[in-house]
């Protein structure tokens, strides 16, 4: 992974299709990501399946430090709803 990558989702892990991401609570997120021109999608799970979440943006940027900040939010949201906490 890049550096740029780790930065934003630090300690992720993938393959075979899936990744596991540290929660700030314990455990692990397990899910799935994908981005398209003017899309993003991510999903998270916690290992016993107890909490699942499917985030779905559209936008359109070419900033990419936008970009970073937007995947930071998303990053927030998968780990408050995972580990059933509010910022």
């Amino acid at each position: 992974m890049s550096a740029d990558f780790d930065q934003i989702m630090p300690g992720l892990r993938y393959g075979l299709g899936l990744m596991r991401q540290p929660l700030a609570c314990g455990g692990y997120r397990w899910g799935h990501g994908g981005d398209v021109e003017g899309g993003t999608v991510r999903t998270g799970f916690t290992a016993d399946g107890k909490r699942g979440v499917v985030i779905a943006a559209s936008g359109k940027a070419s900033d990419d430090a936008w970009l970073m900040k937007a995947e930071r939010s998303l990053q927030s949201l998968l780990d408050q709803t995972l580990c059933g906490t509010r910022a």
